[in-house]
């Protein structure tokens, strides 16, 4: 488990230096609600970067935007199983989610 919750100055790029690459193997569960992230691509960028693969993943409490067209579309961790995007601002739900998602809170 590492949360990074309640860290509204994190955002995406600070997510990317503080998930060190290779550093965390066993990650099961990331808590990131309320930490400043700006876009799921954002988020699924830091985590591919760094080799983390979380089954749950709290993106609550941001103030998510979908990503502009033409943008690198988001690459779900292939070992997603939870998914909280409750009070993100999102207007509708990701595309590309894992088939593995049995859990996704809106």
């Amino acid at each position: 488990t590492l949360d990074l919750s309640d860290n509204p100055s994190l955002g995406d790029s600070g997510l990317m230096a503080a998930l060190c690459p290779n550093k965390f193997p066993a990650l099961q569960y990331l808590a990131l609600r309320n930490a400043g992230m700006e876009t799921p691509s954002g988020v699924c960028a830091a985590l591919a970067a760094a080799r983390v693969q979380p089954q749950s993943l709290d993106l609550s409490h941001n103030s998510l935007r979908v990503t502009a067209p033409g943008a690198t579309r988001c690459v779900w961790p292939s070992a997603l199983s939870s998914l909280n995007l409750s009070f993100a601002g999102l207007e509708q739900v990701p595309k590309g989610l894992p088939t593995k998602l049995s859990v996704l809170d809106l």
